[in-house]
């Protein structure tokens, strides 16, 4: 240990944390959410498992649950920031915000569509493979 407790702290920062700081950093689920787990505990879960052992997996899908949402949260406002950022160069360059909404949802419609003409387009091949052969 050196003679400065500051870059102590800054070397090792979880050393003095109590129990209850470290609890309270974790996500939280709702009782809904926590219900769900039970349930997927439920049906998960083998009858020979000791209660602690269903204690656990429950713990565990508790904490994935929370580690997406976290995620999903984050991803949110990431894309919350880049459509400010958007709204912000459009506003500089003079452009309509309601125009740039409509090119990204004429992508999306597009997105649909490419898939499904694919598909009939592999079917009407087929038919007429089928049709050469007879």
């Amino acid at each position: 240990m050196s003679l400065n407790p500051l870059i102590d702290l800054w070397r090792y920062p979880m050393v003095n944390s109590t129990r209850a700081e470290k609890k309270a950093n974790k996500p939280q689920l709702s009782t809904e959410a926590r219900a769900h787990a039970q349930t997927i505990v439920n049906t998960v879960t083998p009858v020979s498992f000791t209660k602690q052992q269903r204690k656990e997996v429950r713990q565990a899908i508790e904490s994935g649950m929370a580690t997406i949402r976290a995620e999903a949260s984050g991803k949110g406002r990431e894309r919350e920031k880049k459509v400010k950022q958007l709204q912000k160069q459009c506003e500089a360059k003079g452009d309509n915000v309601a125009t740039i909404t409509e090119t990204s949802h004429g992508k999306s419609i597009l997105n649909v569509i490419l898939p499904w003409g694919l598909l009939s387009l592999t079917w009407i091949g087929l038919a007429i493979y089928l049709l050469t052969l007879t």
